[in-house]
């Protein structure tokens, strides 16, 4: 069972949610699969990897990795689901998994997100880190390496010389 699905079941069992067809239990469970990407996300995406390598680590499970990339039209040279490391984003174990998995510097990885406790976990793994401006999600922090608008703003921040990072 995945873990929204887990989640829903839990606040279906608290009667924090009312009563839900089995119907609209799996449309909530696999929601993740039918979200949308940012509109800058697809151009941005090409551009940047032109210059670096991308790769996804998510709190998703594989299987919603596949869907939502097949459905958002998302390309990444990797993707890694948290679940492989039996935890979940922010815990140091999913960073930690992923650098070993693609045998990664973490001086040149950088952690590309939205979300500041993505962020902050990330750099006590001693990667980079830059924040992407978007609504409700909380603001930079000085720490970050890079601060930008969206994708194509940090792809315009990054020098021609950041071959052979990920992000």
């Amino acid at each position: 069972m995945s873990l929204r699905r887990n989640a829903l079941q839990m606040l279906i069992d608290t009667g924090d949610l009312p009563l839900l067809t089995n119907a609209e239990r799996n449309d909530l469970a696999t929601i993740i699969g039918k979200l949308r990407t940012w509109p800058d996300s697809p151009a941005a995406r090409t551009a940047l990897s032109a210059k670096v390598r991308i790769v996804a680590v998510s709190n998703a499970d594989l299987a919603e990795l596949v869907t939502l990339s097949k459905n958002a039209e998302l390309r990444w040279h990797a993707v890694i689901s948290a679940k492989l490391s039996h935890a979940y984003k922010p815990h140091e174990c999913v960073y930690q998994a992923a650098l070993e998995m693609l045998q990664l510097d973490p001086a040149r990885t950088m952690v590309v997100a939205a979300h500041p406790w993505d962020l902050r976990a990330a750099a006590l793994k001693s990667m980079l880190t830059a924040h992407i401006t978007r609504p409700h999600t909380g603001g930079p922090s000085p720490e970050d390496h890079f601060t930008a608008t969206d994708l194509a703003d940090l792809n315009d921040q990054l020098a021609p010389g950041v071959d052979g990072v990920t992000i």
